[in-house]
């Protein structure tokens, strides 16, 4: 079976992410106090107060994690939405928007799931791509893997609708092949699919991100990160089983990066600190399905496509350094 040109959502797997559990650490931030630039025994002063400040780091530290359902983790394009058949926008200037709850680590049991997509991770969404049947569902897509093989035990917890986490990050730099433009190019026999998909990776990008705890959702941290951020797309994706041509993805987690404090408001005016994010379970990654209304421009073939449905939740670690007491989450 040939499969569509269009992969206009691989990007959507930025992020299921997108690891060790150890996280990175960064330095702590020196005083913003503005203060005359004089030489003494010829160090600059400014110099001095900076090696001093940040070699003290901050008192107080304290872990969370945030849970964030792949609705509610969507990926947009600097162009606006992309048809089907129209080829890959660039990744650069793309940007993923996320939200999800707080919680404390103790709280949140990760299990788990070395054989991938079940029967009890069939939503509605992934059944209806499949016309209603579970059993193609699963002939199809069962034991696609969750990326890091772990998942949050469910229940979750309801926790507190004060601690809450969102943001954006915006791909700066990136690789991406160029890829042909006809609706009517098969993929398969003559076309290196996968040497196309190993291509696209994300190489650097800015988040600014934001985490409430508390104070009815007033009390919030405001933080920036603008790293590095290798992380290879393309080889996150995979087709159905049943296919006559398939892509086996290569599901894996994002790198962790670092943020520094920027700002906070309630009882959190007058932060400052460090923070350290790393995602240490994910979802699958985009899933080709039937697409009914897609015929190919020169047959009367129905064609598959990408989806913007994925199985899974991705969990985050938030590891906050401050000059303030952090509360305890719910």
């Amino acid at each position: 079976m040939k499969l569509l040109t269009a992969v206009t959502f691989i990007i959507l797997a930025h992020a299921s992410c997108y690891v060790p559990s150890v996280l990175s650490t960064k330095g702590g931030m020196g005083d913003n106090t503005a203060t005359t630039a004089t030489m003494e025994d010829g160090i600059n002063n400014d110099e001095r107060q900076l090696a001093s400040s940040s070699s003290t780091g901050y008192k107080y530290t304290r872990n969370y994690l945030t849970i964030i359902q792949p609705e509610d983790f969507v990926t947009v394009f600097p162009d606006g939405a992309i048809n089907i058949g129209s080829g890959v926008p660039s990744l650069v200037g793309s940007s993923t928007i996320q939200k999800g709850g707080v919680y404390d680590p103790a709280d949140i049991d990760l299990v788990n799931r070395l054989n991938g997509v079940g029967p009890e991770d069939l939503t509605p969404a992934v059944l209806a791509s499949f016309n209603d049947d579970e059993g193609d569902a699963l002939d199809a897509i069962g034991g696609f893997k969750f990326a890091g093989d772990r998942q949050p035990k469910q229940p979750v917890p309801p926790g507190d609708s004060a601690f809450f986490y969102h943001g954006e990050c915006v791909v700066n730099s990136a690789i991406s092949s160029p890829f042909p433009q006809r609706v009517d190019r098969q993929l398969g026999p003559g076309l290196d699919i996968e040497g196309f998909l190993a291509s696209i990776t994300v190489l650097s990008h800015t988040c600014n991100l934001n985490i409430c705890l508390g104070g009815g959702g007033f009390n919030c941290i405001a933080f920036y990160s603008g790293t590095s951020f290798v992380f290879d797309i393309g080889e996150q994706i995979s087709s159905p089983k049943d296919l006559d041509y398939t892509v086996e993805g290569d599901i894996k987690l994002p790198p962790p990066f670092p943020s520094t404090i920027i700002g906070g408001t309630g009882s959190f005016e007058g932060i400052e600190g460090t923070v350290d994010i790393a995602t240490i379970c994910g979802t699958t990654g985009p899933i080709l399905t039937p697409c009914d209304d897609c015929k190919r421009a020169l047959s009367e073939e129905k064609l598959l496509t990408f989806t913007k449905v994925r199985l899974g939740s991705i969990v985050q670690t938030i590891s906050i350094k401050s000059n303030m007491p952090l509360p305890v989450a719910p």
